[in-house]
């Protein structure tokens, strides 16, 4: 958004159909960082109560909040994290064993331990 000489980053919470200010006073949004919400609703929830409570500013409040990367304009980058883990049928064909399939037999023995991420 722009400030005088200088464009800050902005968040914008919700969008109205009219205000109680002059189009003039309104300032315009330039560009969209991010389509999609930077946190979950009860993240939002939790901000804006911290807000109210300590009388802080919202603004504020969120930037606190956020990753210095994207106060200073650049978009949310989220990596997704893939876990694997046995299902029922699974466990049941550990049970059974493998034959020759050694392969899959070390696979499903480490697997047998819990969940585990692929980066």
């Amino acid at each position: 958004m722009p400030f005088g000489r200088q464009t800050l980053v902005g968040i914008v919470v919700q969008f109205a159909e009219s205000s109680e200010f002059s189009s003039a006073q309104l300032k315009a949004i330039k560009g969209v960082i991010d389509l999609t919400p930077l946190w979950p609703q009860s993240v939002y929830e939790l901000l804006t109560w911290c807000s109210k409570f300590y009388l802080y500013p919202l603004g504020e409040t969120f930037a606190n909040a956020m990753p210095t990367a994207l106060r200073k304009g650049k978009p949310a980058e989220f990596q997704s994290t893939l876990e694997w883990q046995l299902t029922p049928l699974g466990r049941d064909q550990l049970m059974q064993g493998f034959g020759r399939a050694v392969k899959q037999a070390q696979v499903m023995k480490i697997l047998e331990g819990g969940r585990h991420r692929i980066r």
